[in-house]
């Protein structure tokens, strides 16, 4: 969690020893995995994915205007808080976007999961940006708006997208352009 970054010094009154503190939101609720196997079990109401939608377009916002690429958004990695609030969690393989040119690490060349991953990320391709977390978002708009989870081949999930019609027209292209 990009706020979680604040950290202060601590200094122990007794021993005079010097901690660093990193200082993080305490969260309450679930992932939105689990939120839809245990909680909406026929899916989401789509007024109610447009909101999460919107959510993580805004942290995914923040997150790239400050350089960082998330690289695994999945709806594990998405948490509901119990007042409905999603948050982004699991930075754990981000990166800063110029580090992906210029580092070599397994992280760098081993991103995200499944059928979220984007092509270039699978390809484990170099020039990665912000589009591989709009693909991510994609694949997690799918999966709230059909229940279903995203094939793992970009062609086949196009498909897959095109071809379900329990999504509205609206929705389909949204996808589509996302993911293309």
């Amino acid at each position: 969690i990009i706020k979680a970054l604040n950290a202060f010094t601590y200094v122990d009154d007794e021993t005079g020893e010097t901690y660093t503190v990193l200082e993080m939101d305490w969260l309450d609720g679930m992932d939105l995995e689990k939120f839809v196997k245990e909680k909406t079990p026929n899916g989401i109401l789509p007024d109610s994915v447009k909101k999460i939608c919107y959510q993580v377009i805004e942290g995914l916002q923040y997150a790239h205007d400050k350089h960082i690429l998330h690289l695994d958004i999945k709806p594990n990695n998405l948490f509901r808080t119990r007042d409905g609030y999603i948050k982004i969690i699991d930075f754990g393989i981000s990166k800063i976007k110029d580090q992906i040119r210029t580092e070599y690490s397994p992280t760098v060349r081993c991103f995200g999961s499944s059928g979220y991953q984007s092509p270039e990320a699978k390809e484990k391709k170099e020039n990665i940006d912000e589009r591989s977390d709009i693909y991510s978002l994609g694949a997690v708009m799918y999966y709230l708006f059909s229940n279903e989870e995203p094939k793992e081949d970009a062609q086949e999930f196009y498909r897959q997208v095109s071809e379900n019609k329990d999504i509205s027209v609206e929705i389909q292209d949204l996808i589509l352009k996302m993911i293309l």
